[in-house]
């Protein structure tokens, strides 16, 4: 695993991506200043910089099912923000808890947990084959 260059330059950009996005648009001063749509934006616009990044990184793998999981599991975490979102703005104003839940969920898909989890995921299936 140390080894791997690729995975800890991919790693480390997604942190400092995470690190941006966590200090800058969440409970900080600096949050404060900005309109509420153009931070959820920016909020997209972090995720969407993880997936690239993090399908730059899978793509170059030999085998394909890495790189569907990354995405697929990306769009599936997109689908219940805007669901969250969808919901709140149409139906019924949520609760402060309930919006913190979906935040929750762009906030670990916007970490390099899922990179971590889904390049181990690989290893152990390459110690398994041989």
């Amino acid at each position: 695993m140390l080894g791997d260059k690729r995975f800890w330059i991919t790693w480390i950009l997604i942190v400092i991506v995470c690190w941006v996005d966590y200090n800058y648009l969440n409970e900080t001063e600096f949050h404060k200043t900005l309109d509420e749509r153009l931070r959820q934006s920016l909020h997209i616009l972090i995720y969407a910089v993880v997936v690239a990044i993090g399908y730059y990184y899978y793509r170059a793998y030999d085998t394909t099912w890495p790189k569907y999981l990354w995405l697929i599991s990306y769009v599936a975490g997109l689908l219940i923000y805007f669901i969250g979102g969808f919901v709140d703005i149409f139906f019924l104003d949520l609760t402060l808890q309930q919006k913190n839940h979906f935040g929750a969920v762009r906030l670990f898909f916007s970490s390099p947990i899922p990179l971590t989890v889904i390049y181990m995921m690989h290893r152990l299936s390459m110690v398994n084959n041989d």
